[in-house]
């Protein structure tokens, strides 16, 4: 992982050590599955770097911030219940997103941003997990022995 290129270039850009990274991936948005041609606008890469005293809590270091298409240090917290917040802080703005999910593949997403012009924004969102039952049980078997690592 801290040597993949992409996790080496997103950490130096924010004056981070590679080897403290723990996760890392790549994503994208994109508002229809049935757009076979994603736009690479829409990516970005998050490396994971937890808080060495608190598996809880950490960083997360972005290419590409949602609100600023700039490089960013978010701030994370898994609540006891699982709820994952992240804060985040712009340039101009701030936002905060809390996810949790309701079952193993359905997940709901709320996102607020406060904006130096005045301007609030929200969103909501549901999600479903478009991967198979074999797969998504790999990922919560390895999720949970991070969580009580």
């Amino acid at each position: 992982m801290a040597d993949d290129p992409r996790v080496i270039d997103v950490c130096q850009g924010q004056n981070v050590d590679p080897a403290l990274a723990k996760g890392g991936a790549t994503f994208q948005w994109q508002h229809n599955l049935d757009d076979p041609n994603p736009n690479p606008d829409w990516a970005a890469i998050l490396v994971d770097i937890p808080n060495p005293q608190n598996s809880q809590t950490g960083k997360f270091l972005r290419n590409k911030g949602y609100v600023e298409g700039i490089p960013v240090v978010c701030h994370y917290h898994f609540a006891a219940d699982g709820t994952l917040t992240i804060q985040t802080e712009y340039e101009k703005n701030q936002g905060q997103e809390r996810c949790w999910f309701v079952t193993d593949d359905f997940r709901v997403r709320v996102s607020t941003v406060k904006m130096m012009n005045g301007v609030n924004l929200m969103t909501y969102c549901s999600e479903r997990r478009c991967i198979s039952q074999e797969k998504l049980q790999e990922m919560i078997q390895l999720n949970r022995g991070r969580a009580f690592a």
